[in-house]
């Protein structure tokens, strides 16, 4: 299954501002692993309200919506 990964400009902005492409790159990773079903440990939460039908993961001070 291919997968697309779309970033918002203030998401890039962010990104490159402090060099963390690599550590994104490996939680979206553990993402997909996780919806495919391997038991990979991330702080995954349902979103509620506004954005009901998304998931936030959470690592440190980094948020990924989707």
């Amino acid at each position: 299954m291919k997968w697309k990964v779309e970033y918002s400009h203030e998401a890039i902005k962010l990104i490159k501002k402090h060099d963390i492409h690599s550590e994104v790159r490996e939680e979206i990773k553990k993402i997909i692993m996780r919806i495919q079903g391997n038991n990979i440990n991330v702080d995954l939460k349902k979103l509620t309200g506004n954005w009901s039908g998304y998931h936030r993961l959470r690592k440190g001070n980094l948020r990924i919506i989707f």
